[in-house]
């Protein structure tokens, strides 16, 4: 069983993987996703449409995976996020071929997308909630150090290495002219 993911660079990538030929199906990847690949998307049917969908390893990199690791056949449940494919969700046989469970499996799919964006959306909020810390901050600085600049630009400075995760900081200031 594995879960594929499309990358930034539009590449399914494998994001985990259980069974006993881990090395043989990481070798076929990175894959480029095309419309016809589970994760792809596309009007023609099956895997891209939405619907789960059984294989017998024909397109290139599927039919490379099987031939390798010796599957029979492989099942795929798309995994879909605004009608644009994210992923999908493999099983693959050494023997025979089954169309029972390609329900629980999209099921699973579904999950999964779930999952994802659960995570994205907190990741995104923790983000916000240090973004509105960190401004929280220098503005209490601003206002305990009316007349001294020097707390601000320091409360500054920590905020920045905090949120951006650098060493090298700098405030500069311009004097006056003349």
């Amino acid at each position: 069983m594995d879960v594929l993911l499309v990358d930034g660079h539009g590449q399914l990538q494998i994001a985990a993987y259980v069974g006993n030929a881990h090395d043989v199906v990481a070798a076929t990847f990175p894959a480029p996703v095309s419309a016809r690949r589970p994760g792809g998307r596309s009007p023609r049917g099956g895997c891209c449409t939405g619907r789960p969908c059984q294989r017998r390893g024909r397109a290139g990199v599927l039919r490379k995976m099987a031939r390798l690791a010796g599957y029979q056949s492989m099942a795929f449940a798309p995994m879909l996020w605004n009608e644009r494919g994210i992923g999908a969700v493999g099983v693959a046989r050494s023997k025979g071929r089954s169309r029972q469970g390609l329900a629980m499996l999209q099921t699973f799919a579904d999950q999964a997308v779930i999952a994802i964006q659960n995570a994205r959306l907190f990741n995104d909020t923790k983000e916000a909630l240090e973004q509105q810390t960190a401004s929280a901050e220098v503005l209490q600085a601003i206002g305990s150090s009316v007349a001294d600049t020097a707390p601000v630009f320091d409360k500054i400075l920590d905020s920045c290495q905090h949120l951006f995760a650098t060493e090298q900081l700098g405030i500069f200031q311009v004097g006056e002219a003349g």
